[in-house]
């Protein structure tokens, strides 16, 4: 019986739900996993990895996260990378994956937090020039902030020409 609670004590931390308000009326809902925490923030939601190496053995389950959030609706996601200090051809993939899904559905893919080796390998395979990079977390809720912002107005200054 001992052990039983135990684990599901376990089950229960490594699936953690908690849903909050703030003050400011924003609807605010956290999952924690044991490689990825998503926290859903108004119209972003961010994905931190949890894992010091982004490789072939957590870059499907990084997919799998950004394909569940994209289906589920969310436009717009960052990707904060800061506690990942290395990242392989699989992670790149499963980061390309999210760009193109929030892309195709007309949001926005932030990556942030890139420690100096996985920027250079970003740099190196060109694909700071596909993706839309940030320094810090607060930057790329700003840029997707922004980006919405511009997308709205671009849609309502061709509605009000046509």
């Amino acid at each position: 019986m001992v052990l039983r609670c135990a684990w599901l004590y376990f089950i229960c931390l490594l699936r953690a739900e908690v849903k909050t308000t703030r003050s400011s009326d924003l609807y605010l809902t956290i999952r924690f996993t044991m490689k990825f925490t998503i926290e859903h923030r108004d119209r972003v939601a961010i994905v931190t990895s949890t894992v010091e190496k982004l490789d072939a053995l957590h870059a499907p389950d990084l997919k799998a996260e950004l394909v569940q959030l994209a289906k589920s609706g969310h436009l717009n996601i960052v990707l904060d990378l800061t506690e990942s200090r290395y990242c392989d051809s699989s992670g790149l993939s499963a980061v390309l994956v999210g760009n193109r899904m929030c892309r195709d559905e007309h949001g926005t893919f932030v990556l942030c937090g890139l420690q100096p080796t996985v920027e250079k390998l970003v740099q190196i395979s060109q694909l700071d020039r596909v993706l839309n990079i940030t320094p810090t977390l607060n930057e790329a809720v700003d840029f997707v902030y922004m980006d919405a912002t511009e997308k709205e107005l671009g849609t309502s200054d061709e509605a009000s020409e046509g």
